[in-house]
């Protein structure tokens, strides 16, 4: 007999309740993971993981056995006993035998390992979300007058749970950075991520001087603090991002309609999953397109610590 849907839903929150970072997580946020979480089954023989290859995610083996290297161990599943992650913590992963392997997304295991209670979102220290903003790689290269000048132009609010800090298609004024609480990132109603204390959010329609592109909805009653338009202009875009007449030595970042030899093809209507493929520690020049398109493709590679520039017109 083949097990039908609400089995399997089932097994699978008992596999997730095994995971000891998930001890506190609810049973109805456990069921909710498991509609989002993925099962593979795999044959024996077959390279999971590669070196060089970012999953953006956790894995966890359900049945079978893998060989991982870097560190080089044999592994096989735990029939009783916690549910340990295999990785990230290795360089490669390749099955010994036919294996099931649970997928969690990365953004999805963070946010349940960091949505407390209410109470504990709103009473959180404020070094926590601070350090964690600080330490990004959009405020790294700031010196200390620029970001004391930046924190004493933050405007707080508390934003209720299911209230909207930001909506779809309004005119931008302001961007922010989550003090306390979770939140939730949608594009014509389809989730695209959520949002932790500590991170910023809201830059896009002010550097391309658009409306809104995506809704920000909190899931618990939440704290933020707000960046006006000009302020963000003159203490972090101005800061950050730096025009350039013609490209120096690095790649070159194509993000118009036309084929430029020599180039790297991005979309820019795709543009965060795109970024998330580029390489680190590299030079970018940003060409093609409108200005404010390079500006704002430089400033989000400037936020993972990257040195990017993009092309005067």
């Amino acid at each position: 007999m083949v097990p039908g849907i609400g089995h399997i839903a089932a097994m699978l929150v008992h596999q997730l309740s095994r995971i000891p970072e998930f001890a506190h997580v609810s049973a109805a946020e456990l069921r909710a993971l498991a509609n989002r979480a993925r099962v593979l089954c795999l044959p024996e023989g077959r390279w999971l993981v590669r070196r060089e290859r970012d999953l953006g995610g956790y894995l966890y083996l359900l049945r079978g056995s893998l060989r991982t290297w870097l560190p080089n161990r044999r592994l096989r599943h735990p029939v009783f006993g916690q549910l340990n992650h295999f990785y990230p913590g290795c360089r490669a992963v390749r099955t010994l035998s036919a294996s099931q392997v649970l997928y969690i997304e990365t953004a999805q295991r963070d946010f349940l390992m960091q949505n407390g209670s209410v109470a504990t979102a709103l009473h959180s220290t404020q070094e926590v979300w601070l350090t964690r903003f600080l330490s990004s790689g959009m405020m790294a290269a700031l010196d200390t007058h620029q970001w004391r000048a930046l924190l004493r132009a933050f405007r707080r609010e508390t934003v209720a749970a299911g209230e909207l800090i930001i909506r779809q298609g309004d005119p931008a004024s302001a961007c922010y950075v989550l003090e306390a609480g979770h939140a939730v990132i949608q594009v014509d109603g389809r989730t695209v991520s959520y949002l932790n204390p500590g991170d910023f959010f809201g830059e896009d329609a002010l550097i391309l001087g658009q409306c809104r592109n995506a809704s920000v909805t909190t899931l618990t009653d939440a704290v933020v603090q707000a960046i006006d338009a000009d302020t963000f202009e003159r203490l972090l875009l101005r800061a950050r991002v730096q025009p350039v007449a013609a490209c120096g030595e690095g790649r070159r970042l194509n993000i118009g309609e036309r084929s430029v030899p020599g180039t790297l093809r991005l979309r820019f209507d795709d543009l965060r999953a795109e970024l998330d493929k580029l390489k680190a520690k590299s030079t970018y020049y940003v060409l093609g397109g409108r200005f404010a398109q390079r500006e704002l493709v430089a400033f989000l590679l400037c936020q993972r610590g990257l040195s990017a520039y993009p092309l005067m017109d």
